[in-house]
């Protein structure tokens, strides 16, 4: 299952921390565009742990005319969300479609947060 997304709107994954991590490696967004084109995004994320505010931490990423692919899947980089996220924190990220040139629309598939 995949989110349909279009400009102005926004889609929202949220995940656990897992217990056993030391280090996060490397956490992308995995999205397909609908047309060959390029997009405008911005991704943010709050975290927080047990008895913290949701929004104990949150990060802002964003970047205009990444090139996409019609069909391809295509992973956006937003390791720089998770600097200070910690075992069991609670985490929100909101993915925003700001802007499209020829693609229409994009289908979100989720997070793959890569860890050790």
């Amino acid at each position: 299952p995949a989110k349909q997304l279009t400009v102005g709107n926004s889609a929202f994954i949220s995940l656990v921390i897992p217990r056993e991590i030391n280090q996060v490696k490397e956490v992308v967004i995995r999205l397909i565009p609908s047309t060959t084109g390029t997009i405008d995004w911005t991704a943010n994320c709050s975290y927080g742990g047990k008895n913290e505010d949701e929004s104990a931490y949150t990060e802002t990423a964003t970047a205009n005319g990444l090139a996409v692919t019609d069909d391809r899947v295509t992973e956006i980089d937003v390791t720089s969300l998770f600097v200070a996220v910690r075992a069991d924190d609670q985490v929100g990220v909101e993915f925003v479609l700001d802007a499209v040139t020829t693609t229409t629309d994009v289908y979100i598939l989720g997070l793959y947060f890569k860890y050790k």
